[in-house]
């Protein structure tokens, strides 16, 4: 999966630490930054990292949530 995001857009992929092998999961594309920040938010949840790329592959947001253990 390309973290690339789609001209003008901004890509959102989930990673979920818990389950191995670690493996992508791909969110959505937003046409601005603060949608695809919004829907990362949504979508994290313990033991899940989430990643906003811009149309470059540049990582533009990310975040963790770790185990409430």
């Amino acid at each position: 999966m390309s973290h690339r995001a789609p001209s003008g857009q901004f890509r959102v992929i989930a990673c979920d630490t818990f389950e191995g092998p670690f493996a992508d999961e791909f969110v959505g594309d937003y046409s601005t930054l603060d949608a695809a920040i919004e829907a990362a938010k949504a979508n994290l949840c313990p033991m899940t990292a989430v990643y906003v790329y811009d149309d470059t592959g540049e990582c533009q947001f990310h975040d963790y949530q770790p185990s409430q253990v």
